[in-house]
């Protein structure tokens, strides 16, 4: 294996990465808040652990994906700018992805990440890997090296299929998938959503501060009741609900900062 002295953040690859607003936009987040919208995001098996990944760290990109329970070379070779490497239909037993492999391979090519339902080996050298990587276990045996394998095919990880160009997102929490089908009606109203809830959080903070349940605070019960009709998608209900509520809220509900567990900021 190659020991390149590359950099580990994406933004800072030695090529450059493509022109993706979307992709760009996510990288302002951290999975969860995306996940919220949960009839956009396909949420994988919590078994696709990361590996020695940084805090605060996220992983974003385009999948390239391609199948099997061995170690393709085409695949190794063939990645492009901005994408992850994702590769299903993995055994239980073997490592298909060694850390070195993304000075290797990918950081030169411009990937960013690397999502298997295999095993990765070298497990310690993962916390200096040129990009993130998230697998299923660790194991000391390398699968077979092979030639070749289909590319550009839709594959089964995670519990999911993730078809090649959907947005694959990754941080400490897990793994979620955008897919391409999803992108226009996700990201038309992702942001007023995100303005919403941060408002949420505003009043709760308050709410807290001075001892209200956090239900019977008029503004957040009524957010509270639209949850409630609406379980799958209730993301969908912030944008409603505060240009509904924001002229009956006072300033000093909205004054102090937005608390953790409900935070709508990026990056906290």
């Amino acid at each position: 294996e190659m020991a390149l002295s590359l950099p580990a953040r994406a933004d800072q690859l030695p090529v450059a990465l493509p022109d993706d607003p979307h992709v760009e936009r996510l990288r302002k987040c951290q999975v969860w808040q995306v996940a919220y919208c949960r009839d956009m995001v396909k949420v994988l098996h919590h078994s696709l652990a990361h590996r020695g990944l940084a805090d605060g760290v996220t992983m974003v990109g385009r999948a390239f994906t391609c199948t099997g329970t061995d170690i393709y070379l085409n695949a190794l070779e063939n990645i492009g700018p901005g994408e992850v490497f994702v590769q299903g239909g993995c055994d239980d037993v073997h490592a298909v992805f060694s850390p070195g492999w993304t000075h290797a391979y990918l950081a030169p090519r411009g990937a960013v990440g690397v999502v298997t339902d295999g095993g990765t080996c070298k497990s310690f050298q993962c916390s200096s890997a040129a990009v993130p990587i998230f697998t299923k276990f660790v194991s000391p045996s390398f699968a077979i090296n092979r030639r070749e394998t289909v590319l550009g095919q839709p594959t089964t990880i995670g519990g999911h299929t993730v078809n090649p160009g959907d947005i694959v997102m990754g941080d400490q929490d897990g793994v979620i998938v955008l897919p391409k089908e999803n992108e226009d009606d996700f990201f038309a109203n992702f942001d007023t959503f995100m303005e919403a809830n941060a408002q949420f959080g505003k009043i709760a903070g308050a709410a807290l501060a001075n001892g209200t349940p956090l239900t019977q605070e008029p503004a957040l019960a009524a957010m509270f009741e639209r949850k409630y009709k609406r379980p799958d998608a209730y993301w969908r209900e912030y944008p409603g609900w505060w240009r509904e509520w924001s002229n009956k809220v006072s300033a000093d509900d909205i004054s102090g900062g937005t608390v953790g567990f409900y935070s709508g900021d990026e990056k906290q």
